[in-house]
């Protein structure tokens, strides 16, 4: 850094659950720790509980609505503001394209970059028209993962000498392999089954997550094993009364658990023997990344950065999107072979301290702030 104090402005489209949310507040508090001063800007909503437990110690946040559909002066009333808070870089986040370039046109910041985190929803004509615009203001557009990168410079015809790749990092001091007493005390606080092998995922419960595989997978597993096996679902959303209609349908409601949100993941994570993401799409997920960072061995469709993240036959086994078959034979062997499931752990921990920690990810986001 500089000796001169940075003023930082995330800009985010809402405060949720959610591997963006983590990534801003954790990036942001390494930069605290640095003497810079960072704030978050949110532009729908706040969950209010979800910030109370992931922002600590306390990151000014502030909200700054539309006051409808065609609120004109929204994008120079912001601006103004940004202007009276002397902020040096905007730094935008998935979602938040265009309209913080329009902020950072009128308000005199410094520097804008702009973070994919995953790929665009929204493909129409207006959004591609407003992505192509935003490419000639943005300074940098920082993709998580080469399969997002390779969509962005489709996105930015015009500048995509503009983008590069920063790979997510998480706290490998805060998600760490635990002892198996410590262990035996976190199942009895969660109320878990003591002597089970579990396998686990943690994500929203949405469309995109494609659980319904990992539940198919899991009852062909129990139906071809005898050992005692749970399926822990850490994690709300809309598919979560569908969900447990399927594991019903399929007979295996007894040994699946939905655990609901939960802030306390480092405690969660450890107790896995197998992470599980079965996603259509995925950038480079945190949770992945954290459970890796616990030592856990990971099953993983082969979408987004999944398949950089995991190196199939080394910290983990990949399938293809869909394939239950797959899926479920790569647990079995898991199952069945746990010496492979310690190599495999010990491996993933190794990956991320060498590519995938905080530290690396705020390193490269500094040199971006101040190059």
């Amino acid at each position: 850094m500089t000796n001169e104090k940075l003023r930082i402005l995330h800009v985010t489209l809402v405060i949720d659950i959610g591997g963006l949310e983590k990534i801003i507040f954790e990036l942001g508090k390494v930069f605290v720790e640095q003497g810079v001063e960072v704030e978050v800007l949110c532009l729908r909503g706040i969950n209010a509980d979800y910030l109370a437990n992931i922002n600590n110690p306390s990151i000014p946040v502030f909200m700054m609505r539309k006051k409808g559909r065609f609120d004109i002066g929204y994008h120079y009333r912001v601006a103004r503001f940004l202007k009276r808070k002397s902020f040096d870089v905007i730094h935008a986040h998935s979602g938040c394209f265009w309209d913080s370039a329009l902020f950072y046109l009128f308000s005199g910041v410094k520097k804008f970059i702009y973070t994919a985190h995953g790929l665009p929803i929204v493909n129409g004509l207006k959004v591609r028209a407003e992505d192509i615009i935003s490419g000639f203001i943005v300074d940098t557009v920082v993709a998580v993962s080469t399969e997002i990168e390779l969509v962005m410079r489709k996105c930015l015809i015009f500048n995509d000498r503009k983008i590069t790749t920063i790979l997510n990092g998480v706290d490998t001091s805060v998600f760490v392999p635990l002892k198996d007493k410590e262990k035996q005390n976190l199942l009895k606080k969660y109320k878990l089954p003591q002597n089970n092998y579990r396998i686990g995922s943690i994500g929203r419960l949405a469309p995109e997550k494609n659980y319904q595989m990992l539940l198919r997978s899991f009852a062909l597993l129990i139906g071809e094993c005898d050992e005692n096996i749970d399926l822990l679902l850490v994690g709300s959303g809309c598919m979560e009364k569908s969900l447990q209609r399927l594991a019903g349908d399929l007979g295996i409601e007894e040994n699946v658990f939905f655990l609901g949100v939960q802030h306390k993941i480092y405690e969660i994570l450890p107790l896995f023997n197998v992470f599980v993401l079965s996603s259509y799409t995925e950038g480079t997920s945190i949770s992945l990344l954290e459970a890796q960072s616990c030592g856990v061995p990971a099953v993983v469709t082969d979408v987004g950065g999944n398949g950089f993240v995991v190196k199939d036959g080394k910290n983990g086994m990949i399938c293809q999107v869909d394939d239950v078959f797959a899926m479920s034979a790569c647990l079995k062997v898991l199952l069945e072979n746990p010496e492979l499931c310690i190599e495999y752990g010990e491996n993933a921990r190794l990956r991320v301290e060498e590519d995938f920690s905080l530290k690396k990810m705020a390193t490269k986001y500094a040199q971006l702030y101040v190059g």
